[in-house]
């Protein structure tokens, strides 16, 4: 095989070590092979202003298929961001969302600290109803994600880092902030170029360095966050909670790049499970090479799943949902007319006998007058069928809106925001936002007149 095929194959097919190429070719002799490796992923490489221990800057592999990747992971939390967003705040579906997710990440926590909690324990601390000593360290990484959902936004530096490390603690202040002394043995001596922690003297320099690059760098969020989670690790700040400050710090990273505060519900805590050799040899191998591409990609990987989960629960949330809220719709709609019931026939006037004329009067024979037929209203069973219809072939629609739609989607017609809002009895940002996802789904197409919102069906 021809080493420029062995370059794109350990490449982009997966991204392999030196060793993973030696084990993967049963050989050690592969000089020529690694520099052509290396020689192939250079040119996609770019430096970060990211640096380590010595001064070195870090670098990521950009091929077409990695950054393939890493826009498929952005477009993956965006559209997580958008199907949040939808749902109003004290939305009931948003508030199971939110349950959920956060037993899944308290669950993911406690496996990390060895801590023994059942889902009942963690659902009574999800709802404030737990009070059992044991898990008070879950109770305060809880009240921490809470703070989070108001201040994902705050600037990014020391004072935010202080703020949330306080939290995990379960202080009210710091004593102290960075580490300033070396972590005693087994973590006390620095090894070749493997560290297992940087030395006290040299964390703030690291650590502003790292908040220069967090808000400064042009990069894709998604290496920012990556980075940030790995530096973290790598420098190890604090005395304890480092891994938990690194998971707060991207999600931070993720708040301040659109994502807004859905990251506060994202499970990236099950990097936490990921915490095993493979891991430790992916974060060596960083450390070695300044490539952070290893750690990107083995993040990538899990995060993309976590993200796809959360995306099924909104779904799983929103159809479960629909289902209770349509099983009460029959009692809420007008009750249809049995199918039986004959239809009254148009009337019109007609000369059915000779007018009786007064004396001297001419007669005329009567002339037939149509009388004016209203638009037909849709009957209330063909209504009950599109909603029906509607509400099992798209589960993102809410019984109102589907409602709404089945009553009014007349080509040619334009509906309004006020339309909806005093037809289903809603308050004005629940019919705009209504409206908005009919428009969305490819009911309605918006359309601007005269400084406001209409909205005309289309056809289906």
């Amino acid at each position: 095989m021809a080493n420029s095929d062995l370059s794109v194959r350990f490449t982009d097919e997966t991204y392999a070590t030196r060793s993973d190429v030696m084990r993967a070719l049963n050989t050690s002799l592969i000089d020529s092979i690694w520099r052509n490796i290396e020689e192939y992923r250079s040119r996609f490489s770019r430096i970060l202003s990211l640096r380590d221990i010595a001064k070195r800057p870090f670098r990521v592999t950009f091929t077409p298929n990695i950054t393939d990747k890493i826009t498929g992971l952005e477009r993956k939390f965006a559209r997580a961001m958008s199907q949040f967003s939808q749902l109003d705040r004290n939305d009931s579906e948003r508030v199971a969302i939110q349950k959920e997710s956060y037993r899944k990440i308290l669950a993911y926590l406690a496996q990390k600290n060895n801590i023994v909690a059942t889902d009942v324990d963690i659902m009574a601390i999800v709802t404030d109803q737990n009070f059992n000593s044991a898990h008070q360290g879950l109770v305060d990484y809880y009240k921490t994600l809470r703070h989070f959902e108001q201040y994902h936004h705050d600037p990014i530096d020391d004072n935010f880092l202080a703020d949330f490390l306080a939290r995990f603690k379960g202080e009210d202040e710091l004593v102290s902030f960075y580490r300033e002394k070396d972590y005693a043995r087994p973590f006390q001596t620095v090894i070749g170029k493997e560290y297992d922690f940087a030395p006290a003297a040299t964390i703030e320099f690291l650590m502003n360095d790292l908040f220069d690059f967090i808000n400064n760098s042009e990069i894709s969020f998604v290496v920012k966050a990556v980075a940030a989670y790995y530096f973290i690790d790598y420098v190890k700040p604090f005395e304890n909670h480092n891994e938990e400050v690194a998971i707060i710090l991207a999600k931070s990273i993720l708040a301040h790049n659109d994502i807004g505060d859905v990251s506060a519900f994202l499970p990236l805590e099950a990097l936490f499970a990921m915490r095993n050799e493979n891991f430790r040899k992916i974060f060596l191998e960083v450390q070695k090479t300044n490539d952070l591409t290893y750690a990107l990609l083995a993040v990538i990987d899990l995060v993309l799943n976590e993200v796809q989960n959360f995306l099924d629960l909104i779904t799983q949330v929103k159809m479960t949902e629909v289902k209770k809220e349509y099983r009460s719709l029959g009692s809420e709609l007008p009750a249809a007319k049995p199918a039986s019931e004959p239809k009254p026939e148009p009337k019109a006037v007609t000369k059915e006998e000779p007018a009786v004329a007064s004396k001297g009067e001419k007669v005329r024979p009567a002339e037939v007058v149509a009388v004016p037929q209203p638009l037909e209203l849709p009957k209330e069973e063909d209504v009950k069928s599109i909603i029906k219809n509607l509400l099992e072939s798209n589960p993102l629609l809410r019984p109102k809106q589907a409602e709404f739609y089945a009553r009014h989607r007349t080509l040619g017609k334009y509906y309004t925001i006020l339309m909806y809002k005093k037809e289903m009895d809603v308050v004005y940002e629940t019919a705009r936002t209504s409206m908005d996802n009919l428009a969305q789904l490819g009911y309605y197409r918006r359309e601007n007149v005269k400084n406001k919102f209409v909205y005309t069906p289309i056809k289906k």
